[in-house]
């Protein structure tokens, strides 16, 4: 679906350790303060196919505001848009923390 848009004041998905054979197609995150997309379990399996990050920032500098890794999981990014803040390169928080 076009136009498809997931606005979050803190985070849009947190993925368990059943989270198997995903695939989200798409999307488009917008707004998370948080981290968008966090993997806490081990064990995912999730694709991410056609879709956008925008207006996602960071509270905490040391957490990726796109995706946050503190797991072993597997996890694609196909044909995927990260749109960082307009910001000087030193001020940009990371987009993925492992």
């Amino acid at each position: 679906p076009e136009d498809c848009v997931l606005v979050a004041q803190q985070q849009h998905i947190s993925f368990g350790p059943h989270a198997r054979r995903v695939v989200i197609r798409g999307i488009e995150f917008q707004g998370a303060s948080s981290t968008s997309i966090v993997f806490n379990h081990d064990g995912a399996e999730v694709s991410f196919e056609d879709c956008r990050w925008s207006e996602n920032v960071s509270s905490n500098p040391k957490r990726g505001s796109v995706v946050d890794f503190n797991s072993t999981s597997i996890v694609y990014f196909y044909a995927c848009l990260i749109d960082l803040p307009n910001q000087k390169p030193s001020q940009i928080p990371p987009a993925v923390s492992l």
